[in-house]
């Protein structure tokens, strides 16, 4: 399996990575970051997206880290207040 390199296409891009938008960072992935993947309900954990894709990817691409954040409805709305969730807790 090739590894997968990871790239940006945004406004920063020429800045920060070079001037081809498909240049590989080079960069190894250390992680699978599952975002909003599950939320709890009277202790009862409920995956609205389904289980097992984060695990899957993990395997395949031998990575040493997953890493699930929940559904905190506070929590958005402190982004949407641009508040770090530092700054939240």
């Amino acid at each position: 399996m090739q590894p997968y390199y990871p790239t940006f296409h945004d406004k920063y891009h020429k800045r920060c990575v070079g001037s081809d938008c498909n240049t590989p960072l080079q960069v190894p992935c250390v992680a699978v970051v599952e975002n909003m993947s599950y939320f709890e309900v009277d202790g009862v954990r409920h995956l609205p997206f389904g289980a097992g894709s984060g695990e899957r990817i993990v395997r395949d691409f031998g990575l040493p880290n997953l890493i699930r954040f929940p559904i905190i409805a506070d929590l958005s709305a402190a982004g949407d207040g641009e508040l770090a969730a530092a700054e939240y807790t």
